[in-house]
């Protein structure tokens, strides 16, 4: 078994955001992270001006999953 460890890229909304969502799906994938868990371990790692925008998303219940997630910051 490898023991890489693997830092979970962050996100303050300057890099764009489907190299992001590429590069986070591929840590998911690598670290084998259940669907349940990955919209809070993604927002842990928001910073700046996204923490407020995803707060209010979050009180609205705009964002249940992480497909709804990379939905919403695509658009």
């Amino acid at each position: 078994m490898n023991n890489i460890s693997l830092g979970f890229p962050h996100f303050d909304g300057t890099t764009p955001i489907l190299e992001w969502i590429f590069k986070v799906e591929k840590f998911f994938s690598y670290q084998n992270t259940l669907n349940t868990t990955r919209v809070d371990i993604v927002a842990i790692h928001f910073e700046k001006d996204v923490v407020p925008w995803f707060q209010m998303l979050q009180r609205l219940s705009v964002i249940r999953s992480w497909i709804e997630l990379t939905k919403t910051l695509e658009s």
